[in-house]
């Protein structure tokens, strides 16, 4: 069986939210078991990307040539142009919390591209 992924971005200036809010409480709220986690990574400082590292977050190394909310999607496609996964989201990292499993949305219209708000 093919994993999931969540796919979100940061830098330096919204990276203390994604770790200290963002991550955890996907990580309290979200059954990860089948499902990767990415951050697109746009200058996170290097206490940053320790932490993360440290739970179990992959990073990949965006370029910031162009404006942040354009690239970002560049980069997750060059991310996942050699990776097989079932289902794909993508969403902000810089004012989302987890309040519920969100794991029914890998599960949902699997045939089609949906945007969820």
């Amino acid at each position: 069986m093919l994993k999931n992924v969540i796919v979100t971005c940061s830098n330096e200036k919204y990276g203390d939210f994604l770790i200290n809010h963002w991550l955890k409480s996907l990580k309290e709220n979200v059954n990860l078991e089948n499902i990767d986690v990415v951050v697109i990574d746009y200058g996170l400082n290097n206490f940053q990307k320790t932490q993360l590292l440290k739970k179990k977050v992959i990073l990949f190394k965006g370029i910031k040539k162009y404006h942040i909310v354009n690239k970002r999607f560049f980069d997750s496609a060059k991310y996942l142009k050699n990776k097989s996964y079932d289902q794909i989201l993508f969403i902000d990292g810089g004012d989302t919390i987890f309040q519920e499993d969100i794991t029914h949305v890998f599960n949902k219209d699997k045939n089609t591209f949906g945007l969820f708000r």
